[in-house]
């Protein structure tokens, strides 16, 4: 591996071999520097070309190569691609040919992308004429396009339709992002509505049922106390109780009995009205008075003992 370093470049950055072929390219690139102008682009351009390509094998080849052409040429970037792209372009079909063409003129119709029919059309120029700059600009107007300026209406036009186009977008885009949002709004008011009424339910619910508890518990308190005033009571006072219960009911039952001579001929009567003694008036209809009074005694004397 050779050791050289010549300015910004070390040629120990490469194999031996590729050393040794940069060295002798340096030294003949810089023996052509004496030489005239178009065979000094050729001859510089074909050595430049040939260095690129032993480079570009390299994983950093197009870098490595300008690194070393702008060490040893000390050359602008600018200026070794213009003799790289004149050589490859033009001058390695015979740099003869050219000898009538100025190097800017070689400069500028050599990239890659310069349109081939101006090429041409430089090529059939008459070689007792020199080839100029401007020369390649002229031709390149006649062959490509013009431009469409800035101020042309189309130009104005197209911008125009472009700038609705977008406003448009952008305005429905708004209008989609309201609606959403209130969407949105509207299904999270129903979702809280729903919640409230749930709640609201549940706490009508919880408080019928705490009705319904205290209530059976009052029931429960209730029949508590009397039976334990019934325990309390001696025989003869639970007999005497007993029997104005009894007598309560039959004057009840009296009563019923009086009630159903008024009602039994009423067109109004169903007999799903009033208490249980009214309902088994109702189931005893057609029998007389002294016979209901005497079943429902006999009904009485059941609940009692």
């Amino acid at each position: 591996m050779s050791n050289i370093a010549t300015n910004d470049f070390n040629y120990g950055s490469v194999d031996e071999d590729t050393a040794m072929k940069l060295e002798y390219y340096a030294t003949t690139g810089k023996n052509v520097f004496r030489k005239g102008a178009v065979q000094f682009i050729a001859d510089l351009g074909r050595v430049l070309s040939d260095a690129r390509k032993l480079l570009s094998s390299h994983k950093k080849g197009e870098g490595m190569f300008l690194k070393w052409a702008m060490a040893e040429f000390d050359l602008s970037k600018q200026t070794i691609y213009n003799y790289v792209n004149a050589w490859d372009q033009h001058l390695v079909h015979g740099w003869e040919a050219y000898v009538n063409w100025s190097p800017t003129a070689l400069y500028e119709s050599s990239g890659e992308d310069f349109p081939k029919v101006v090429v041409k059309k430089l090529r059939a120029l008459p070689a007792a004429d020199m080839v100029r700059a401007s020369d390649v600009k002229r031709l390149v107007a006649e062959v490509m396009p013009p431009k469409v300026k800035e101020d042309d209406p189309p130009f104005e036009e197209s911008t125009a339709v472009t700038k609705a186009k977008k406003k448009e977008q952008r305005e429905a885009e708004r209008a989609a992002e309201k609606e959403r949002k209130e969407k949105e709004r509207a299904a999270e008011k129903e979702r809280k509505r729903l919640e409230r009424e749930a709640e609201k339910e549940r706490k009508r619910l919880e408080r019928e049922a705490e009705k319904e508890r205290k209530k059976k518990e009052r029931e429960d308190e209730k029949e508590r106390k009397r039976q334990e005033k019934l325990a309390a009571m001696k025989p003869g006072e639970q007999a005497k109780l007993t029997k104005d219960v009894a007598r309560q009911l039959i004057y009840k039952a009296v009563n019923a009995v009086d009630d159903y001579s008024e009602l039994k001929d009423s067109p109004s009567w169903s007999g799903q009205e009033g208490d249980e003694f009214v309902q088994l008036l109702y189931s005893l209809r057609g029998d007389s008075k002294h016979d209901a009074i005497v079943k429902l005694l006999q009904h009485i004397a059941e609940v009692i003992w």
